[in-house]
């Protein structure tokens, strides 16, 4: 993205989401999404599918 863009980027994010550095599981950091704890309250833990694609896949087997 170019620099030039990024701040109309950052600023088009809606709460409770921002960006930030966050640790990767290697150990390494990445620039990426985080959310407020208040965005979270009631989500559910999907991090044992590795991704968002692979949660809703698991789904469908159970019908939801």
């Amino acid at each position: 993205m170019p620099v030039a863009e990024f701040g109309r980027f950052a600023a088009a994010i809606p709460a409770p989401l921002g960006l930030a550095k966050i640790r990767l599981e290697d150990g390494s950091f990445a620039s990426g999404f985080i959310a407020e704890a208040v965005g979270v309250k009631d989500a559910v833990d999907i991090s044992r599918y590795k991704g968002w694609r692979a949660y809703v896949e698991d789904r469908k087997d159970y019908g939801q």
